[in-house]
């Protein structure tokens, strides 16, 4: 990795779930990173309220593929996304939701032909309930003045 850089650009998009030690990869990335470099992370919300309600309801299954993807050794919520990057000497410019999916969204659209109306009403509530509605969150970094602490 070293040979190559400094690095302009680091993507992670659903990458660091799947780790067991995410924190090593992200002080790799931070230390051969330019100093203007941007760091760009996607990744699943745990705290989706489908996710919550199968909680409540006592079921903790995984899936092929999602929030709940078997493969994943790590979840997050918005707030511990964001822990992760910024203890990990990053500063999070942009917290942003990648993907929402409110129930029946789609058809509802098709069916009322009032898809601009459900937009909206995703859009106002991706704002007000991120935690709820966000499938995957986004998050844009550049790095911290701070270095991270050794590993």
């Amino acid at each position: 990795m070293a040979e190559r850089a400094p690095f302009d650009s680091v993507v992670a998009m659903d990458l660091l779930e799947h780790l067991p030690q995410p924190e090593q990869l992200l002080r790799c990335i931070h230390k051969y990173m330019h100093p203007r470099g941007r760091l760009i992370v996607t990744g699943p919300n745990v705290a989706y309220w489908h996710v919550r309600w199968k909680l409540l309801r006592g079921c903790w299954n995984y899936a092929e593929a999602g929030i709940m993807d078997e493969t994943h050794l790590r979840w997050f919520t918005r707030v511990t996304w964001r822990q992760l990057l910024e203890q990990n000497g990053f500063q999070i410019e942009i917290d942003g939701v990648a993907e929402s999916l409110f129930p029946k969204e789609h058809q509802l659209g098709a069916l009322l032909r009032c898809g601009d109306v459900i937009r909206k009403i995703r859009a106002f509530g991706e704002m007000l309930f991120p935690n709820l509605v966000a499938t995957v969150f986004l998050f844009c970094c550049k790095k911290s003045p701070e270095r991270p602490e050794a590993s």
